[in-house]
């Protein structure tokens, strides 16, 4: 994702699988509103995404480094990466890709 360096956190990998497991697709109205604030906070911070491929950049890093993270075993890579496409999946119905964000 565009905006500069920034640490890479699979840890936010294992997180949406266990909200999209406490939120379904069809709750609709969270999806939204996670839409929307996913939004603004890029927007703050001025960071760009195209959607799904932006989050598949270096992925053989983040898998690699989320198996070796031993905390994440409840929610396995497979799983977790689903999860991440079907979010993604539910933000780019909303419009919510591509998201740039020009330097004032």
């Amino acid at each position: 994702m565009l905006g500069g360096e920034r640490e890479f956190r699979v840890k936010d990998l294992h997180d949406i699988a266990r909200i999209l497991r406490a939120r379904p697709e069809s709750d609709l109205e969270f999806w939204a509103k996670a839409g929307r604030e996913f939004r603004l906070a890029c927007e703050s911070r001025l960071v760009g995404c195209e959607g799904l491929e932006s989050f598949m950049e270096s992925w053989a890093l983040a898998h690699e480094r989320y198996d070796a993270d031993g905390s994440l075993t409840a929610v396995p890579f497979a799983q977790a990466e689903q999860a991440l496409k079907t979010v993604i999946g539910l933000l780019t119905q909303q419009g919510i890709f591509p998201l740039q964000f020009p330097m004032a």
